[in-house]
């Protein structure tokens, strides 16, 4: 996506729209087809385990992949899937007809990212049911306030699908020695940056997930800094402490890691697979939420 250009705050915004509008696309019938097997195949899952997934509406729209670097997100209550996708599953749909797969194959290739996105509608809809399980079941700290610092605003990669950045972790005492400076705190704010400034940076090419470590403070939390006044940071790879507790991905927002497990949790319950004694201790908050929440 070529940069938005204009004269005013009113300018940008107009090009913006123009842009979106531009790149929404129609969906054939044969992808509609694969799309809608795909959902009726796991519908007796859903109204078995978690029938909140029937009573949502599932809206999708289709976009060009020069949009938004061809990622895939939620508007609203709507799944926004760029073409790639789409032809992915035409791709799996075609085979499925033919009889080259069989349909738990062709659901599992399909379902993963539909589950995923529909995930994030049901977090706008029901955004008090998520917050238990972040703060009850994942030991998320809902933070009050957090003190930005300029240095992060400049290179924060917003998420639509994680807009709402006010989640803080605690961490363990080997993942809490600071990269830089002399600070050991124990807490980090977790987000996307860009790696660089210069130039256009694109989405998942020049970003990186990290810790911010912040401290408490009176109203809430503040960024730590070293001696030149920036913020202490590492990578979340370098965080094992807290990754380990989402190893099916997300670990950088709460919301991206409910996505993340939802799409394990119901095509396991779908082929069923019986996933490995570790990764069902640390599924199991999650599906004991979903259990209560889903329904």
């Amino acid at each position: 996506t070529e940069p938005i250009k204009g004269d005013s705050a009113d300018a940008i915004r107009d090009a913006v729209k123009k842009q979106y509008q531009q790149a929404i696309l129609s969906f054939s019938d044969e992808e509609k087809y694969a799309i809608t097997a795909c959902l009726r195949a796991l519908e007796p899952t859903f109204k078995k385990h978690y029938p909140l997934l029937v009573k949502v509406d599932w809206r999708l729209i289709k976009k060009s992949n020069s949009l938004e670097s061809a990622a895939h997100f939620t508007r609203e209550d709507c799944i926004v899937l760029s073409e790639s996708y789409t032809r992915h599953a035409l791709r799996w749909y075609k085979r499925l007809v033919k009889g080259e797969v069989k349909q738990t194959i062709f659901v599992t290739q399909l379902a993963r990212l539909l589950l995923h996105e529909q995930m994030h509608v049901l977090q706008r809809l029901y955004p008090k049911r998520f917050a238990e399980l972040y703060t009850q079941h994942w030991a998320y700290i809902r933070a009050t306030k957090i003190d930005d610092h300029p240095w992060l605003a400049e290179r924060r990669a917003v998420n639509p699908d994680g807009v709402d950045l006010g989640w803080v972790h605690a961490v363990e005492e080997d993942d809490a020695t600071a990269p830089r400076g002399e600070s050991h705190p124990h807490y980090i704010w977790p987000q996307v940056l860009y790696k660089t400034t210069e130039g256009h940076p694109r989405l998942f090419r020049h970003t990186v997930m990290v810790g911010v470590f912040v401290h408490p403070s009176d109203e809430g939390f503040k960024v730590v800094t070293d001696k030149d006044g920036l913020p202490v940071y590492k990578p979340l790879k370098d965080l094992p402490q807290f990754t380990k507790k989402f190893h099916f991905g997300g670990a950088y927002h709460p919301n991206e890691a409910a996505a993340g497990a939802l799409p394990r949790v119901i095509l396991e319950q779908y082929a069923p697979l019986k996933p490995s004694a570790d990764r069902a201790k640390i599924l199991k908050p999650f599906v004991q939420w979903a259990g209560k929440y889903l329904q």
